[in-house]
């Protein structure tokens, strides 16, 4: 068997953390890319809601720094890296 990934070790780390991820989820062969479940998604969408809450509400919580205006990225404007 393959290393897990990172998306693998997240999952693992929520279980542990006792969000409800399935076994069958958690135990299937790293090799393998990751497969789309209803569960899982459930979950991360539960995760999402309740830091959504916080982050309105708690003083100082990191928020995030910009939102999308529309489906196109052509306002997304990445930091100029040096010449070398």
């Amino acid at each position: 068997m393959g290393r897990p990934s990172l998306y693998a070790c997240f999952l693992r780390y929520l279980a542990t953390n006792a969000y409800p991820i399935p076994v069958d989820i958690l135990e299937r062969d790293p090799v393998l890319p990751p497969a789309e479940d209803e569960r899982v998604r459930k979950v991360l969408i539960q995760i999402y809601c309740v830091f959504r809450r916080k982050s309105a509400t708690v003083p100082g919580l990191i928020r995030p720094r910009f939102r999308a205006k529309s489906s196109h990225h052509s306002d997304v404007r990445l930091p100029k890296t040096p010449s070398t």
